[in-house]
């Protein structure tokens, strides 16, 4: 494996544990424990991307790069993330929590789009990236509309309607 392509699984390790760190300590402050259990689910997601992404540069190092195929593997509905009622004191956090997650998979979309450009025409690397890629922008979509659902939660909290 080049030092380019070992720098980019490198990045690509690093970015799914801080997103796995970060769904865990968000988990800590919840007040509820269906939006933990969410977030614990969030943060075991990111652990399968981590293995997924060790699994292909052990290959890498041997020079055996056999991508398993995983955009056929069923990723869970979005009904997962439904916290159920949120109450006022975690309507905040939930917002917070929802609207660091889109920034971050929607980071992480655009790192793996790029490597794709990075890798040339190698068709196992662009499996790869492009299963990565299909994962993060799912959540990217469940986070948008879940923050959308907390955000309306919070202006009507607040009597506060922009519309």
């Amino acid at each position: 494996m080049n030092a380019e392509l070992a720098e980019i699984f490198k990045t690509a390790l690093l970015n799914e544990v801080e997103g796995q760190k970060f769904y865990e300590l968000a988990a800590t402050q919840a007040h509820s424990e269906d939006a933990r259990n969410s977030l614990l689910e969030l943060a075991a997601e990111e652990v399968i991307h981590q293995d997924y992404i060790k699994k292909e540069m052990a290959a890498l190092k041997d020079e055996k790069l056999e991508t398993t195929d995983y955009t056929q593997v069923k990723l869970p509905n979005p009904e997962i993330y439904k916290w159920g009622k949120v109450d006022k004191a975690e309507l905040g956090l939930s917002m917070s929590v929802y609207k660091i997650g889109m920034q971050m998979e929607k980071d992480a979309v655009e790192f793996y789009t790029k490597c794709k450009d990075l890798v040339g025409g190698d068709p196992r690397l662009l499996t790869l990236f492009d299963t990565l890629v299909k994962w993060e922008n799912q959540h990217y979509l469940q986070f948008s509309k879940l923050y959308e659902q907390f955000r309306n939660e919070y202006w009507s909290d607040q009597q506060f309607a922009p519309f």
